[in-house]
C-alpha cells in the first residue's frame, strides 16, 4: 500500500494500504491482484508442487506442458520482461479491476501492529503501527474473465480461470496478516 507517515512522530501509522478515491474505502488494487495470481501461475512452470496444484483444482491429470502454460500465462496475463515491450504497458486477456468492500459489521479499518525483529534478536524491537482490514470485512473481487478463442481450446478456459482465480485467492490470500508474514485471508 500507501505510506501514510510523516516520519516525525512516535508511534505513528508507517504503514499504509490504497483507498478508493470515490468510496474513501480501502481497496486492493488490481495490479496487485493480478500479480499475485499470474504468480502461482509462474510457480507452477518452475515448480512440481504448484502444478499439482493446479491439477488438483481442475481436476485434470493431462495439464499442458509447462512450455504451452507459459504461452497461457503470456496470454492470461500480457508479456513480461519482453525487450519490444520495456518502458509500455502490457496488456493481457483478463481485466483485474481489485477487491472492495461491499460489506462490514461495526468497522471497516482497524489498527494492527508488527514488531521487526532484523537479524539481532537481542535488541529492543520497536512495533510499527498499521492499518489493517477488519476480519468481518467482505470484499468482493472484480475481474473481467475475456473469452478468448485460443484460451478456450485449452485447460485454460473462462471457467477453469474463474475456478483457478477464486481457489488461489482462497489458499494463498490478498493481504492479510499471518504469524510468518502476510498473505492469507
Amino acid at each position: 500500500g500507501y505510506p501514510h507517515q510523516t516520519g516525525k512522530m512516535t508511534g505513528e501509522i508507517q504503514v499504509g494500504f490504497s483507498f478508493d478515491y470515490v468510496t474513501g474505502a480501502p481497496y486492493y488494487p488490481g495490479s496487485s491482484l493480478k500479480g499475485i495470481i499470474r504468480d502461482v501461475f509462474e510457480q507452477a512452470v518452475k515448480n512440481d508442487l504448484y502444478l499439482e496444484y493446479f491439477k488438483q483444482v481442475l481436476g485434470n491429470e493431462n495439464l499442458e506442458s509447462r512450455n504451452k502454460l507459459t504461452d497461457s500465462i503470456n496470454h492470461i496475463f500480457g508479456q513480461k520482461n519482453d525487450e519490444e515491450m520495456e518502458g509500455m504497458i502490457s496488456v493481457g486477456g483478463d481485466i483485474f479491476y481489485g477487491a472492495y468492500v461491499v460489506g462490514f459489521d461495526e468497522n471497516i479499518i482497524g489498527l494492527d501492529t508488527i514488531t521487526p525483529h532484523g537479524t539481532d534478536l537481542t535488541k529492543n524491537p520497536v512495533p510499527i503501527n498499521m492499518l489493517r482490514i477488519m476480519p468481518d470485512v467482505t470484499l468482493a473481487v472484480v475481474i473481467d474473465i475475456i473469452k478468448d478463442e485460443e484460451l478456450e481450446k485449452t485447460i485454460f478456459n473462462c471457467d477453469n480461470r474463474r475456478k483457478l482465480y477464486q481457489r488461489i485467492i482462497e489458499d494463498f490470500g490478498i493481504g492479510a496478516k499471518r504469524n510468518v508474514g502476510y498473505g492469507n485471508v
